[in-house]
């Protein structure tokens, strides 16, 4: 766990394989389709909230969840409503047709990064900053394909009402290889 969370923090990339371990997820499940609905459906329906040291214990409404914002399509939620949860079968829909009947590599690594594998970060991240989060944690995705290479690159950032912004990415090739840039952090006091 924490090789791939100096991976996330420092932006090296990990065969895919690695972000996981075998109590989460059987092996021969993650490169596919099946296996990285698995990891949807067993993470997005549970969002945890922040807290800053000395600060709010809630800084997030009880119901917020992960956001999604796909190319051309309104953002949605997952979390544990019944509308949250039925969202979580629409990222797999939109994950797949996103990556192509030919990439089902990249489509089960793009779930995966999209469970609380890719998040990962926010547990060892935000402390430094005096911020108490966990892979738990509360997350807008935005998600872009680059039209040329065919790579799919998940923006990790706040959700809105927090008093801090950060932000880190993720990119997925055709084959199913992650590579991550650094987490980024601001506060919006200063």
């Amino acid at each position: 766990m924490e090789e791939g969370a100096n991976s996330l923090r420092n932006g090296k990339p990990l065969a895919g394989p690695q972000y996981i371990s075998p109590g989460q997820m059987p092996f021969g499940e993650f490169e596919t389709l099946e296996g990285g609905r698995n990891m949807i459906e067993a993470d997005l329906y549970r969002p945890a909230n922040y807290s800053v040291v000395g600060g709010p214990q809630d800084i997030l409404p009880e119901d917020a969840g992960f956001g999604f914002n796909f190319p051309g399509e309104k953002r949605f939620v997952t979390n544990g409503s019944p509308d949250g949860r039925a969202n979580m079968a629409k990222v797999g829909d939109k994950v797949e047709a996103m990556c192509g009947p030919t990439h089902i590599k990249q489509a089960s690594s793009v779930m995966l990064m999209l469970s609380q594998s890719g998040l990962g970060i926010l547990d060892k991240g935000l402390k430094p900053y005096g911020v108490i989060s966990s892979e738990h944690s509360a997350v807008d995705y935005t998600l872009s394909k680059n039209a040329r290479t065919g790579d799919v690159t998940i923006k990790y950032s706040s959700p809105e009402g927090l008093p801090f912004r950060f932000e880190w990415t993720a990119t997925v090739d055709v084959d199913g290889m992650v590579t991550t840039t650094p987490l980024k952090f601001e506060s919006k006091s200063r």
